[in-house]
């Protein structure tokens, strides 16, 4: 009796292994295929356009960045953005990519050093409220779901 029962505990723990191991190769393979149907649209780097967000004055992209243009780097494989914010070195994970959306980590890694006039907070702040993007002409637009805050940039270095 005892043996039977040792017997059944160890083919219900194989089967249910197996079982587990085959859903996490699935959703792996599944990430891993998505990740690559965008890689390489949305890899590669970008140079900010244009930036709107909900206080928005008449500034100028110019008038905000006086310093430098942020721009930002995607990569795909590693799974990690970086770039620059007008002042800053940022950079942080991916949390996930499909056709339409780019979710990022809260609390991207930052420098914290000081530019007069510049506005890097506001570049910041929309780049986290970016859920949805789309890709026309080398054109890259992160915008939040509302569509009421976003940022364009052109792609560099093809």
């Amino acid at each position: 009796m005892k043996k039977g029962c040792s017997i059944l505990l160890l083919a219900t723990t194989l089967l249910t292994l197996g079982c587990k191991s085959q859903a996490v190769e699935k959703e792996t393979d599944q990430v891993t295929k998505t990740i690559q149907t965008n890689a390489s649209e949305i890899a590669g780097e970008w140079e900010l356009v244009e930036i709107k967000f909900r206080q928005m004055t008449d500034e100028k992209l110019e008038d905000l960045f006086p310093l430098k243009t942020p721009f930002l780097v995607i990569d795909t494989e590693a799974m990690i953005i970086f770039g620059n914010n007008g002042c800053n070195v940022y950079r942080g994970p991916i949390k996930s990519i499909t056709d339409t959306s780019l979710l990022l980590d809260k609390g991207l890694a930052s420098t914290l050093k000081y530019c007069s006039g510049v506005k890097p907070l506001v570049y910041m702040q929309v780049l986290g409220e970016a859920k949805e993007y789309k890709i026309e002409n080398d054109t890259l637009l992160l915008q939040s779901k509302d569509k009421e805050v976003y940022l364009k940039y052109k792609k560099i270095n093809n």
